[in-house]
């Protein structure tokens, strides 16, 4: 399974380490990743439990107990942790930028953890939500797109935060300097758009899966495809996702030898928020 995955997706040597490493990174003080997400999650889960239902139907696109899942996961994916890896771990690209080798390796390894903290979890939920409405079989096959479809979600949006990283700055930074206009309204953009990223990026890659299940006899008005045209679906939408995922992340890494110079100097001063 190794090989396997050093061939076709792309997968570096020295992966296992890096994973280890950034593990450590995110779990030591002051835990800044992890309570960016469970900031996220909270939101998320109390726009979902308190807003009355017609709001809830106006903030989120899709509806009923195990869209909560899907919605969850798309908004953790178009935080800042996934969508700013540059921005947010500068020491650890300086470190490697100049090692074209490593980078790709601590790529792979971020994609991973960052991965790890959101796609198993919201699987879960959307199991748990289906068994508790009695769709078991299809809990299951949602559940299985949701714990894969984030490898292909990093390794696109890590573009953004290649192309366009931002220093994170207190917001006390930001309003002190408000008056440096392009600064903020650079990072505000960078803030808001990956939310609309993330959704295009899901539908693009769920597409050639959806088209499929619509060819094959369309759905029920629960919206579901039979149960065999659904195991299809997910069985295309996965091998969608790895071929997304090993090209994302040799895009990313050509983005980074394109962008070396002006990466290095921006990174090097944190000042430019």
């Amino acid at each position: 399974m190794r090989k396997w995955a050093i061939g076709v997706l792309g997968v570096p040597a020295g992966f296992g380490a890096a994973v280890r490493s950034e593990y450590v990174r995110i779990a030591t003080r002051p835990w800044t990743d992890l309570l960016t997400m469970a900031s996220n999650a909270a939101v998320v889960i109390g726009f979902w439990i308190f807003l009355p239902n017609h709001l809830t139907n106006w903030a989120f696109s899709l509806n009923g107990p195990v869209a909560f899942a899907a919605i969850l996961e798309v908004w953790l994916l178009a935080d800042t942790l996934a969508t700013n890896p540059f921005g947010q771990s500068r020491g650890e690209v300086l470190d490697r930028i100049h090692d074209i080798a490593a980078l790709r390796t601590w790529l792979w390894a971020r994609s991973f953890v960052v991965w790890s903290l959101v796609g198993p979890p919201c699987a879960a939920v959307a199991i748990g939500l289906g068994i508790h409405d009695d769709h078991t079989e299809y809990a299951l096959i949602i559940g299985a797109v949701l714990l894969t479809l984030p490898f292909a979600i990093i390794s696109i949006t890590t573009w953004v935060g290649i192309r366009f990283p931002y220093h994170p700055r207190p917001l006390l930074w930001r309003w002190q300097h408000r008056r440096e206009w392009r600064v903020l309204a650079r990072w505000a953009i960078l803030l808001y758009i990956p939310y609309n990223l993330v959704l295009l990026i899901s539908v693009v890659v769920m597409s050639p899966a959806v088209g499929f299940a619509e060819l094959n006899g369309g759905r029920d008005k629960l919206g579901r495809a039979g149960l065999g045209t659904t195991i299809v679906e997910v069985i295309i939408a996965c091998a969608v996702i790895a071929a997304v995922t090993a090209i994302g992340h040799r895009i990313a890494v050509r983005l980074v030898r394109r962008r070396h110079t002006h990466l290095v100097a921006y990174l090097s001063d944190p000042e430019k928020g």
